[in-house]
């Protein structure tokens, strides 16, 4: 770039900058929930909040053998293909079904009406698991098993569509060095309005600089309001009255009996003096003098 005559500040440069060409489109891109072209985002956010869903259990059939027909060292080795039942607790009987295991075994499938009975009272089953090679006898079990425990409710992380988007506003602002006369000679108003409104909290649209001679900045919407003509004080004192979302007063001035006075009008909001607080916040390398 530099080769070509350019020099960063100039909008050629400047476009090719991390800024411009990654972080900006990727936050408009973010907020919009789609590209330029039209094209949504995939995938999804995790909100960090936990919600209840509704999620059918699982029923499976085990068709290459038949349950009832298996010693109990052959039922261990089908328990050994399910790593939540522990072998030392199958035995001989109908079905498994333990209270606190979540996977359920029907070795017997003849045995549904009573191994319904009892699996009435077992809503902690995620998984039942048929062992039986007769299909049509699965095929109604399972539907039996359905109705009898119907669905679990389970905790799971909230997700929403990165194509919804957010309901924000992002905005850009280069950062300059301002000749400090300049400023406190109130010159550069324009320049450090968005940094009062950022100050505030940022609430409501960023509001256009007021006309030079305006006597006071009270943008609707916004949680700060700016006295520029001292001498209109009394004046400005009545309109702010109206207004109770108001957190920041900033004034220009050079008495801190005015800062004093209007911190006492309203105790509730932040007063700032402009722009003595303003150059006093803002002064970079300057070195102290070494102690005595």
């Amino acid at each position: 770039m530099a080769a070509q005559g350019l020099q960063p500040g100039q909008h050629e440069w400047d476009q090719h900058g991390i800024c411009r060409s990654v972080t900006w489109p990727r936050s408009k891109f973010t907020i919009l929930g789609q590209r330029d072209d039209g094209t949504v985002l995939p995938g999804e956010y995790l909100t960090g909040k936990q919600v209840l869903r509704e999620k059918p259990r699982t029923i499976r059939q085990l068709g290459f053998a038949e349950g009832r027909n298996l010693t109990v060292p052959q039922r261990k080795q089908i328990a050994a293909l399910l790593p939540a039942v522990p072998q030392n607790k199958i035995t001989d009987a109908p079905w498994f079904l333990d209270d606190e295991i979540t996977v359920s075994i029907v070795w017997d499938v003849q045995q549904a009406v009573a191994y319904l009975e009892t699996l009435a009272e077992a809503d902690h089953i995620t998984e039942v698991c048929v062992v039986t090679a007769e299909n049509r006898l699965f095929t109604a079990l399972k539907a039996q098993i359905v109705e009898t425990l119907g669905p679990q409710e389970v905790s799971e992380d909230e997700k929403r569509p990165m194509a919804t988007g957010f309901a924000a506003n992002l905005e850009y602002f280069r950062l300059d060095f301002l000749e400090p006369a300049e400023v406190q000679m109130g010159r550069q108003f324009a320049a450090i309005l968005p940094i009062l409104w950022m100050v505030a909290g940022a609430r409501g649209p960023r509001p256009a600089p007021p006309d030079p001679h305006a006597p006071w900045l009270l943008p609707v919407g916004c949680s700060f309001a700016v006295l520029m003509q001292e001498t209109r004080f009394k004046d400005f004192l009545r309109h702010v009255e109206t207004r109770n979302d108001l957190t920041h007063i900033f004034v220009v001035t050079n008495s801190t009996d005015t800062v004093y006075t209007l911190s006492k009008e309203w105790p509730r909001c932040r007063v700032v003096q402009l722009y003595k607080d303003y150059l006093e916040n803002f002064r970079i390398n300057v070195s102290e003098s070494p102690a005595a």
